[in-house]
């Protein structure tokens, strides 16, 4: 059970550093702060688990010379996996794609492309051969009394972050699927619960932290949500 707790205590140090990682990335290019993430919390999921996955694949590898090779191309195609799987099952359940790498060589339906995946084995590589063997012993040497209670406060506020995370992006989901008739001026108490600036302030919200998140729309395919806020504003504008 103990050692279960300290993997809990992975998951949200590397879920974090990932946040880090992609706040850092998406922000230089923009030249100003990007608040990644699907949480409230700091906290990037995907990163903690494709941390933990590799680590319980891969760390006895470590040991041997060789192992490097095996850690790379290993580490490479897991998180690969893993964020082929995650676009997949999350598009599925929000008719959303969080991220798309249409625009990339070598990718595979958008979902991943070989400069993220190359990527991805670079963080794995830097993970297991420097940041895991530093936070494995300092981990090792916390008390066991505080590793169970932090790793318990840790779980329960990611429990409630990801209910109110999930309802954000359902009620989204909501107003996305009104958003033709919001545009029309077609139903009245729909904008009496929804007034257009808090639509747009959502809209705007997701739009930064997933510059290239699409909605499935069952005609056209799949839609920016830049393209929505684009055709909400132009019917104030007039």
């Amino acid at each position: 059970m103990l050692e279960v707790c300290r993997y809990v205590l992975y998951f949200f140090t590397y879920a974090f550093i990932g946040y880090v990682c992609e706040v850092i990335y998406c922000s230089i290019p923009k030249k100003k702060f990007v608040n990644r993430g699907y949480l409230y919390a700091p906290i990037c999921p995907i990163y903690g688990y494709g941390a933990v996955i590799v680590i319980l694949c891969f760390d006895w590898l470590t040991k041997y010379p060789w192992g490097f090779v095996l850690v790379a191309i290993g580490g490479m195609l897991l998180t690969s996996l893993l964020e082929y799987l995650t676009s997949f099952v999350m598009e599925k359940i929000f008719h959303m794609r969080w991220w798309d790498y249409s625009n990339h060589k070598f990718n595979i339906k958008g979902r991943v492309c070989l400069l993220n995946s190359t990527l991805f084995m670079l963080l794995v590589m830097i993970l297991m051969y420097g940041i895991h063997p530093i936070f494995k012993s300092l981990y090792a040497k916390i008390d066991p009394v505080f590793v169970y209670a932090i790793s318990a406060v840790l779980l329960s506020e990611m429990i409630v972050d990801t209910v109110f995370s999930t309802i954000k992006v359902v009620d989204l989901k909501a107003m996305l699927a009104k958003s033709e008739e919001i545009i029309s001026e077609k139903v009245t108490k729909f904008r009496e619960k929804y007034t257009l600036n808090n639509f747009e302030k959502s809209l705007k919200s997701f739009s930064s932290r997933f510059p290239s998140m699409k909605v499935i729309k069952e005609k056209t395919g799949f839609v920016k949500l830049k393209e929505y806020l684009a055709r909400i504003k132009k019917p104030k504008e007039e």
